[in-house]
């Protein structure tokens, strides 16, 4: 009977463990919303302002790898405001 030759097992099947992925390889993270029920609401926005938010959505997504809709940003904004009563009438008083 022919005598087969002791090959280490890991010679040829090398057991590979896989690397984590880098940053620049692994997706944007998404912002989970909070579990609370949300309205639809209607806003209109200038020209311009509308930009400033594509901006930021990009600027959060592109440097900060942080995927937002604009709904987050523009409640975020809103939220920021209606904590400072006087500071938004002020700034509004000016505008008008």
């Amino acid at each position: 009977m022919a005598k087969k030759p002791e090959i280490p097992q890991d010679v040829f099947f090398e057991t590979k463990q896989k690397k984590p992925a880098t940053k620049s390889t692994a997706k944007p993270q998404a912002v989970k919303p909070a579990k609370v029920t949300k309205v639809q609401v209607t806003i209109y926005l200038s020209e311009q302002t509308a930009k400033d938010l594509e901006k930021a959505r990009f600027e959060l997504l592109s440097s900060h790898d942080i995927r937002v809709p604009k709904s987050a940003i523009a409640e975020y904004a809103i939220c920021r405001a209606a904590a400072d009563i006087p500071a938004l009438a002020s700034a509004l008083a000016d505008s008008s």
